[in-house]
């Protein structure tokens, strides 16, 4: 198994992902396969559920001509890219089956920089996720929810999101105070919404801004909503809407139950 990354928005892009997962997961299992690369996990509570697919072809080279699983540690896997020079650099990690280790070489600058990764052995199961028809689908600038969510911290216990006809409702509140700011269907990249439909549900706040720190991976973040069901954040990687997307990065969060 080998695969490349040369152009430094990708590298930017896979870079921030494993600087971010360990607010979920320590570990994690890199399916690989023929067609590309996909990660599945939850956060010890299991109330959010994160899933990772990027093709083949998202890659500058992609070779594997044989199934694997390889277990890491996603902070030491982040550390290696640190230690990066520049984003001109070329990034290739290689995988041995006979070896219990991965390979990760950085070239750059007349500089080649050769890292030995040990692997884990994760006992894990990918879940099914179903197909869900949701009755809120929205497009909203990445920046701009990240900033919301970081403002509604002054109050930082639990999130909640309302949508209507006209307008979409953030607030937020805990026993010191509340905040809430309302978002005009002007101010939204892309708004569907079920005919007569008044939804809310409420969420932990703090899983709302562990998910908002992947904002600076795309420009904008699609969230979709349906009652009783998670709420699922989808990043585009390939500048595609959520049904066509190939290669993404998702977080199903599950709603509060009231009491």
């Amino acid at each position: 198994m080998k695969f490349v990354i040369s152009d430094k928005k990708k590298f930017s892009v896979f870079s921030t992902l494993f600087r971010h997962l360990p607010q979920f997961t320590e570990t994690i299992n890199l399916h690989v396969s023929e067609t590309g690369i996909y990660v599945q996990g939850m956060d010890t509570s299991q109330i959010s559920l994160f899933e990772i697919k990027l093709k083949n072809d998202w890659f500058d080279e992609f070779t594997c001509e044989k199934n694997c699983v390889i277990g890491l540690v996603c902070s030491v896997f982040y550390k290696v890219f640190q230690c990066i020079d520049n984003l001109e650099q070329k990034m290739t990690i290689m995988f041995d089956e006979t070896k219990d280790k991965l390979n990760v070489k950085l070239e750059g600058n007349n500089i080649i920089k050769d890292f030995e990764i040990s692997l884990l052995d994760i006992d894990s199961e990918i879940l099914n996720i179903p197909e869900t028809e949701y009755d809120v689908d929205i497009e909203i600038d990445s920046g701009s929810i990240a900033n919301y969510i970081n403002q509604m911290l002054i109050f930082d216990e639990t999130f909640t999101l309302r949508t209507t006809q006209e307008n979409i409702i953030l607030s937020s509140k805990n026993e010191s105070g509340s905040m809430s700011i309302t978002i005009k269907e002007e101010s939204i990249i892309s708004y569907a919404i079920e005919e007569e439909l008044d939804l809310t549900l409420s969420f932990s706040l703090n899983y709302i801004k562990k998910i908002c720190a992947f904002s600076k991976i795309t420009k904008s973040t699609f969230i979709n909503m349906k009652k009783n069901t998670p709420m699922r954040f989808h990043q585009s990687l390939d500048n595609k809407g959520f049904n066509e997307s190939e290669n993404y990065i998702r977080f199903y969060l599950a709603p509060k139950i009231d009491d």
